[in-house]
């Protein structure tokens, strides 16, 4: 099920920690900061954060990169002052973000052709899709329902480049196979009753432990199980009603397999129950990828393991299922598909994985890389359970597994309101740690709203997923972390998002130019066309440069602010039917992102791209993305601070360098006065930026710079050239535009 949301945890034994272990962070030494940071503010002054980029002073930020900015924050601290992301530049391959598009395929199959094809003319290379286990049949667990449907889906697919990640899952919305019954009752049962009388027809159907009632705790097809039932037709439930249970009709489902219970049994003997649900599930995996290879090709398809943990993960636990007592602590409901939930609450403390889980994902990646199994290496396997937490470590990957999947998803917040007390220190501009250990604030919060999608590139965030993709190796509780780190005898672990978006959800009233409240400013539906096609430049560009293999943007359609198929292409679809509306009608985002993708075209690189180096950024004026107090330890943020400067290659010495300021709130008015039909009242107003790159190849370079929003050039020269660098001055807003350089 590729839904949207939050929440998962897969835990590590081995990362039992908790409160406590961050605690200890308390009286660890503060780490050291580059020296930069102390002379950088010193000599810096103090302005409004808002105000526009004025005075005809250059303030440079020398040595921006530097490996202090990820180590300074080592888990269990946050910073609003340092930014992980500047631990390190790669210059990638360009072609590493044209294979690094996907999208969440998530229309039905009447208008999947079209939509294929609009994806396909966007850009996009790869489809996450789901094959849930509940499309198995009841009658022979080896084989689908309807595999023609399945099939037909795949093949449009293939037929228009998007080679398919297959989400495996069994979210408890109606987990595995099942057929329905109909469970009719004689009396009325009270809320509290852990029995039911069933009539004689009803009671017949029952399979003790697999047979139960829908949607009636958690949401689940079935939820409460009928454990037992007497002699009588008395039904003994699995937990007791939370609400009175009329006499009459009630839907209900038998399961071909009972929820996941222990491995093992209290006498160490293996769980044969667990045995035959695991055994289902692994036909089911068999199945899967029967089915894609005969429509894609062997080679033509990934798999995930897993959605998320926080929702629909209830067969995965049969204590959600079975309670003896009054209480209903995992009753709660299954996650739909609502703003407000597009959003990763940062984990704070870890905790233990589970040991169906690390069955569940070892035995899948067992059965797929086994010699005999027919299944190609080129088949990626990635980690679902490591979604959305820190913890999971490449050194501790079963052998055969590709990458680990994260969802970042992150929300509006609004601080200082947003920083609570907690035992997560604090870092300032010095190094200095603040705030935590006996749950103390820090003695300064800067005020901004955040809504950006490089959140968790950030210090903000103790959970930073630079932590993952850099080539720097940094530790979460004694673990490795990192671009090279995997498992003992295997590969080093890749990193997916395989679902991303950012809407504004329960969002304030959007600040201005000078971080004021503004009231009565609408935000419209263009707004937030405009708003999505931003971040999802500014999240593509960074997310790969950093290191992610492959970013999966949720959805295609059909999701409200988060959709990236406009809806002038969708209406079409429902007057028209099934021909295709065409690319225009695709809206601002898919138009955007073309434009993107078609500037990273180019003949490619035979060997290694040329790794340049970003030696200082000057900042014409003093914009800052929010004000300090006035101390070295608190300064405001400026934007040369958060210039984003993301290189790739194209062609051999040709080079294309999405760059863009990285505020902190896509949602800022920055022209209050403008009428609401103008979408640019939520750009930044033009910065003047000077960036200073060494190891570049010898020469005069052509350069130029490149819109993909406005589809336009913007301003861009060479202001100076050594034998050693060269400066480029360029207009930066807050979405990337393209710089360009060729010799």
């Amino acid at each position: 099920m590729v839904k949207v949301l939050p929440r998962n945890c897969i835990r590590h034994p081995a990362l039992m920690a908790t409160v406590a272990a961050l605690a200890a962070l308390a009286t660890a030494p503060a780490p050291a900061l580059a020296g930069r940071w102390t002379s950088l503010q010193a000599k810096s002054t103090q302005t409004s954060p808002q105000s526009a980029a004025s005075g005809s002073s250059w303030h440079t930020l020398s040595e921006p990169i530097s490996e202090s900015n990820l180590r300074s924050v080592p888990f269990g601290t946050r910073s609003y002052w340092v930014q992980p992301w500047r631990a390190y530049m790669d210059t990638r391959p360009a072609s590493a973000l044209q294979e690094g598009l996907g999208i969440n395929f998530n229309v039905t199959n009447s208008i999947d052709e079209p939509v294929a094809q609009v994806l396909q003319e966007t850009g996009f290379t790869l489809a996450r899709v789901g094959i849930n286990w509940q499309a198995i049949s009841y009658e022979n667990p080896a084989e689908f329902s309807n595999p023609a449907g399945l099939r037909a889906r795949l093949e449009v697919l293939k037929a228009h480049g998007l080679r398919p990640l297959i989400l495996l899952d069994a979210n408890s919305e109606s987990p595995a196979p099942s057929v329905p019954v109909t469970l009719t009752t004689t009396t009325e049962a009270k809320a509290g009753s852990a029995a039911v009388q069933l009539t004689a027809s009803s009671a017949a159907e029952v399979v003790p432990g697999k047979t139960g009632f829908d949607d009636l705790t958690f949401g689940g097809d079935p939820d409460v199980l009928i454990t037992a039932v007497s002699a009588r037709d008395v039904a003994t439930l699995s937990a007791p009603l939370k609400a009175n249970l009329p006499a009459g009709e009630h839907k209900g489902r038998t399961l071909r397999y009972a929820p996941f219970g222990k491995p093992t049994l209290p006498n160490g003997q293996p769980n044969p129950l667990f045995r035959e649900t695991m055994e289902g599930w692994l036909k089911y995996v068999s199945a899967v990828c029967h089915l894609a290879a005969s429509a894609v090709g062997p080679n033509g398809y990934d798999l995930e393991v897993w959605n998320e943990l926080s929702f629909g993960s209830q067969f995965l636990k049969s204590e959600a299922y079975y309670k003896t007592g009054g209480g209903h602590e995992n009753t709660e409901p299954v996650a739909r598909e609502t703003e407000e939930s597009m959003e990763m609450p940062e984990l704070e403390t870890a905790t233990e994985e589970s040991a169906t889980t690390r069955l569940l994902l070892d035995e899948t990646v067992r059965l797929v890389r086994a010699p005999g199994s027919g299944i190609p290496a080129g088949v990626g396997i990635t980690d679902g359970f490591a979604s959305q937490t820190p913890f999971p470590s490449g050194a501790n990957a079963p052998v055969g597994l590709t990458a680990l999947s994260k969802h970042p998803y992150n929300g509006w917040k609004e601080f200082p309101a947003a920083q609570k007390a907690s035992p997560i220190r604090n870092v300032n501009a010095v190094g200095g740690l603040e705030g935590g250990g006996v749950n103390r604030l820090p003695s300064f919060a800067p005020t901004f709203d955040s809504l950006f999608p490089e959140y968790f590139l950030t210090g903000i965030s103790t959970e930073n997923l630079v932590r993952e993709v850099a080539p720097v190796t940094t530790e979460i509780y004694g673990f490795p972390h990192g671009r090279e780190v995997g498992p003992v005898g295997g590969e080093p672990v890749q990193k997916w998002i395989t679902e991303y978006t950012l809407v504004p959800g329960k969002h304030g009233v959007p600040t201005g130019p000078q971080g004021e409240k503004l009231s009565g400013v609408t935000v419209t539906p263009r707004d937030h066309e405009h708003f999505l096609a931003k971040a999802l430049l500014r999240s593509l560009t960074a997310m790969i440069n950093k290191g992610f293999s492959r970013e999966y943007i949720f959805a295609a359609a059909n999701a409200r602010n988060a959709s990236v198929i406009g809806e002038a292409f969708m209406n079409d679809l429902k007057t028209k039917g099934a021909s295709y509306p065409g690319f225009a009608a695709g809206g601002e985002v898919v138009a955007a992102l073309h434009n993107l993708v078609q500037h990273f075209a180019g003949p490619g690189l035979e060997g290694q791209p040329r790794q340049l180096q970003l030696e200082s950024i000057a900042q014409l004026g003093n914009h800052a993305q929010f004000s300090g107090n006035g101390t070295t330890a608190h300064p405001a943020l400026y934007d040369r601070e958060v210039l984003a400067v993301l290189p790739f290659e194209s062609a051999p010495n040709r080079f294309v360098i999405p760059y863009y300021v990285m505020t902190r709130d896509l949602l800022t008015d920055y022209q209050p006065s403008a009428p609401s039909s103008d979408l640019q009242r939520f750009d930044l107003p033009d910065e003047s930026f000077r960036i200073t790159f060494a190891n570049l190849p010898s020469g005069t370079p052509k350069v130029s710079s490149y819109d993909p929003i406005t589809g336009s050039s913007s301003p861009t020269k060479v202001v100076e050239e050594t034998a050693k660098s060269t400066t480029i001055e360029v207009a930066a807003t807050d979405y990337p535009r393209l710089l360009q350089i060729e010799y």
